[in-house]
């Protein structure tokens, strides 16, 4: 996780597999909505491909 301060909230990047990817996100944003409501804090879930190449 990459924290930071966006908008006066926190700011996360969680890394996850791409195989687990649909997962964490859950059906319709459903897991990683309820993850921000729960901690307050913006999160970013990119797919694993894509940060392959940063």
């Amino acid at each position: 996780m990459i924290p930071s301060d966006v908008d006066g909230r926190p700011h996360v990047r969680a890394l996850v597999p791409d195989y687990q990817f649909s997962l964490a996100i859950g059906k319709e944003g459903q897991n990683v909505r309820l993850a921000a409501d729960l901690t307050g804090a913006k999160i970013d879930i990119p797919p694993e491909s894509l940060l392959d190449g940063e």
